[in-house]
């Protein structure tokens, strides 16, 4: 019996070798998997943090962007909001100062002077001179200075002055208005004084 013994602990001792070895072998295969599946898990991990940084910031980005538009144009809105004050109290100062010429002795002459120029341009009978009210008083010196046969009437849309001819016959309007004179010198001054919006 004790062949038989040893063979049954050869066979055992065997047996046990080969349990040790497939023991190894699938800690082995399973370490492998472990760290296969960790490094995927890591891949992955990287490339979701990749992507969730990447939305991030271009949600950041656009963000940004639509501050700095916003920011932009409540500027441009500002500064065309200080350009149009300008604009107003430069006008309202020229108009103030045209108003104070009107109560001078060299405004008569200027309206001398204007009747005279649209009676070259209107030299046809039926011309109507149009003044303010407050020239009433000169309308003999404005029909002596246009020189030929003309009506003078007063209107209400001149408010600073001067003179505004019509001819029906010929269809024309001469304008020797200070208000329109005043007027036309608006765009004058947005384009040379550098309060265009471009």
């Amino acid at each position: 019996m004790p062949v038989s013994n040893e063979k049954t602990s050869n066979f055992l001792e065997a047996i046990n070798k080969y349990a040790e070895e497939q023991r190894n072998q699938i800690y082995a295969e399973v370490e492998q998997f472990k760290k296969e599946e960790l490094e995927k898990a890591e891949t992955e991990s990287l490339n979701d943090a990749y992507i969730l940084i990447q939305k991030e910031m271009s949600q950041m980005r656009l963000a940004i962007s639509s501050e700095v538009s916003r920011q932009n144009m409540a500027r441009r809105k500002e500064l065309f909001q200080k350009r149009q004050n300008i604009t107003i109290e430069v006008f309202q100062k020229a108009a103030n100062k045209l108003a104070e010429f009107t109560k001078t002795a060299d405004y008569p002459v200027l309206l001398e002077k204007y009747a005279a120029q649209i009676a070259q341009v209107l030299n046809q009978p039926g011309t109507v001179l149009y003044i303010r009210k407050k020239d009433a008083a000169l309308t003999a010196r404005i029909q002596k200075a246009f020189g030929g046969d003309c009506i003078v009437e007063e209107t209400n849309d001149i408010k600073l002055g001067g003179i505004r001819g019509y001819n029906p016959a010929m269809g024309l309007v001469a304008d020797e208005t200070l208000d329109s004179k005043l007027e036309d010198q608006r765009e004058w001054f947005t384009e040379t004084c550098g309060m265009h919006l471009g």
